[in-house]
C-alpha cells in the first residue's frame, strides 16, 4: 500500500492565515482553501494512479487531518458543482446518495477494524505504521480522534440533508454545504466555521 505522506497537498500561502491546506477537483476546476490557527493538511485521495481503489470503487476527493481547539480531527471531502437532482432512464436520481456513499467509502477504508475484533483493514496498515512512526501525516492524529465527512457543493444546495452516520460504535457528523464562493469554483472558509456547521 502506498504512503498518505505521497498525496499531501502543498499547503497554499493565504495572506492572514497562519496555516491553509487546499481541495481541488482538476475535473471541475473546483478548489477549496480551508484557513486555521492551528496545524491543518490536506490528502488527495482521488489520484490518477489510483494506489487504494479499485476501478468503479467509491472515494472522497480528499481527506483534511487537522488540529480543532486542540483536538485532532478527520475530516473527508467531496467537492462537487451541484448537488440537485438529475434525470437518468426517466428516473430522477439523487446525487447525495453518490456522494454520501464515496464520503462513507473513506471513513470506512481508513477505520482500523481489526482494532475492534472485525478483520483487519486497510485502515489497521495506516494505523500499524503510524503506530510505528512512520508514514505520519500533519498533524498527527490522536488514537481518539474527531472524525466528520463534507459535501461541498458550490452552486446549489441539496434537497436531503446529509446527517450522522453510526460507524462502529462512533458517531460521525456529515454534512452538505453551499459557501460562497470567494470567486468562480473557489471558495476560502476557515476551519471554525466548518467546525461550526459540523456541530463542534
Amino acid at each position: 500500500m502506498d504512503l498518505i505522506t505521497s498525496l499531501e497537498v502543498p499547503a497554499p500561502s493565504i495572506r492572514g492565515a497562519r496555516y491553509a491546506a487546499a481541495i481541488e477537483d482538476p475535473k471541475t476546476k473546483q478548489t477549496v482553501v480551508v484557513t486555521s490557527d492551528e496545524p491543518i493538511t490536506a490528502y488527495a485521495l482521488d489520484d490518477d494512479g489510483r494506489r487504494w481503489w479499485k476501478d468503479g470503487e467509491k472515494h472522497p476527493e480528499s481527506v483534511l487531518v487537522a488540529s480543532w481547539d486542540g483536538e485532532p480531527c478527520v475530516i473527508f471531502v467531496e467537492l462537487t458543482l451541484t448537488v440537485k437532482p438529475r434525470e437518468k432512464g426517466g428516473q430522477i436520481v439523487d446525487r447525495m446518495d453518490r456522494k454520501a456513499a464515496q464520503i462513507d467509502a473513506g471513513i470506512d477504508h481508513f477505520h482500523p477494524s481489526g482494532r475492534s475484533g472485525a478483520s483487519r483493514s486497510h485502515g489497521d496498515e495506516h494505523h500499524d505504521r503510524w503506530e510505528a512512526g512512520k508514514d505520519l501525516p500533519t498533524p498527527v492524529p490522536a488514537r481518539s480522534h474527531r472524525v466528520a465527512g463534507v459535501v461541498i457543493g458550490f452552486h446549489q444546495q441539496a434537497r436531503t440533508p446529509l446527517g450522522p452516520k453510526l460507524f462502529r460504535g462512533q458517531r460521525v457528523p456529515r454534512l452538505v454545504w453551499s459557501p460562497v464562493p470567494s470567486s468562480r469554483n473557489r471558495a476560502e472558509i476557515p476551519l471554525s466555521e466548518l467546525a461550526r456547521q459540523l456541530g463542534w
